[in-house]
């Protein structure tokens, strides 16, 4: 799920990525990484409700 985070999204694993996002110890490249996912994931999800 770490390597394709887009289908653990889709899977409903949105609060797992968030907690690991935010976790101690995990790489900040790959911690930033997710973050970006979560942010665009938030974003598309937030258009597709308004429609």
């Amino acid at each position: 799920m770490l390597s394709n985070p887009w289908s653990g999204l889709l899977q409903g694993a949105g609060e797992y990525l968030r907690y690991t996002a935010g976790r101690r110890g995990l790489d900040p490249d790959r911690a930033r990484e997710l973050r970006e996912f979560l942010d665009r994931w938030d974003g598309r999800t937030l258009t597709s409700s308004r429609r």
